[in-house]
């Protein structure tokens, strides 16, 4: 479960305000499942 947040870390810090939108998108998928 570690190698997905740090991920979202490493992107966070490529994309900056990009992220917000991913996590929603990540969020959205979890609430389906």
């Amino acid at each position: 479960m570690t190698y997905p947040y740090e991920r979202h870390l490493r992107y966070s810090l490529l994309y900056g305000s990009e992220i917000p939108k991913l996590k929603n998108v990540d969020e959205n998928t979890d609430s389906k499942k």
